[in-house]
């Protein structure tokens, strides 16, 4: 088992309470199958079933030992900044972030993890969101950078960065909108937010003509609006409503990825950036 293809992933310089890895579907197989013989299913089958959103646990005999050599080597984050710059003299030097990561596994334990829903879509609707002001001649009173974040999925190291290391004053940052897994769903929009009143993140809603397809709640625990959360700054998180089959999937792909929701998400986003931004 030793020689499995096994991927380990850690956030750099903390040790998780226990570990996790990503293996192959042919090693689960091997894995399970005494179990899965005795209850005479297969493991495609218990996949299919996870579908309905029903427990499909069990209790296994199978004793497992992992084994890996952790190998830590510096690299280079980078992360893509713009700027749009406010009109109005007393509040340009006040900023609204508009961000999203970029970064998936990639190629891990023999495996491709495109990444469609989570991030490049969300990383579509940043640059679409930034063309529409670039393109509509309005300039909003305060300042808008638009961030493409990296290392994200290692443990928030982009925006960890940003934070750390702000081209613009958190204390003049007025809050920071984090778009994730805006590409599959139901077609509404799960919004959380954080130091800020929920009826602006509403009210935003209404302008772009969905506001009766926007859902409304608190903090997410997950993301890079966390470090921006942490350092004071309000943040709201958008993610495309309902389901995510494909989440951390290799079945990620951009044919899941459904057109109508990332538009419908650009506009959202657009109206919110906007009146945040006067």
């Amino acid at each position: 088992m030793s020689h499995a293809p096994l991927a380990f992933y850690n956030q750099t310089g903390q040790e998780p309470p226990f570990p996790g890895a990503w293996i192959h579907t042919d090693l689960a197989e091997r894995l399970l199958s005494a179990d899965l013989s005795r209850m005479g299913r297969s493991l495609r089958e218990v996949q299919q079933q996870l579908q309905t959103l029903t427990s499909q646990s069990f209790e296994s005999d199978t004793l497992i030992r992992l084994k890996w050599d952790s190998i830590q080597e510096k690299g280079v984050l980078n992360n893509v900044l713009g700027v749009f710059q406010g009109s109005d003299p007393s509040l340009t030097q006040e900023t609204v972030i508009i961000g999203a990561h970029r970064d998936h596994f990639g190629r891990q334990a023999g495996l491709v993890f495109p990444g469609a829903d989570d991030n490049a879509s969300g990383t579509a609707v940043m640059l679409e969101v930034a063309r529409i002001f670039a393109a509509s001649g309005l300039t909003p009173k305060r300042s808008l950078l638009f961030a493409s974040f990296s290392g994200e999925e290692q443990g928030l190291l982009g925006s960890r960065l940003y934070v750390n290391q702000p081209t613009r004053p958190l204390a003049k940052t007025v809050a920071m909108i984090n778009i994730d897994h805006a590409g599959v769903g139901n077609g509404r929009l799960t919004v959380g937010v954080t130091g800020l009143d929920k009826s602006q993140a509403a009210n935003a809603g209404k302008h772009a003509g969905i506001g009766d397809k926007v859902d409304l709640f608190g903090f997410f625990p997950g993301g890079d609006h966390v470090p921006f959360k942490e350092a004071g700054v309000p943040t709201i998180t958008i993610v495309s409503g309902g389901p995510h089959p494909h989440f951390h999937q290799p079945s990620d792909s951009s044919d899941t990825v459904r057109p109508e929701i990332l538009e419908r998400t650009v506009r959202y986003v657009v109206a919110l950036a906007w009146q945040l931004a006067n």
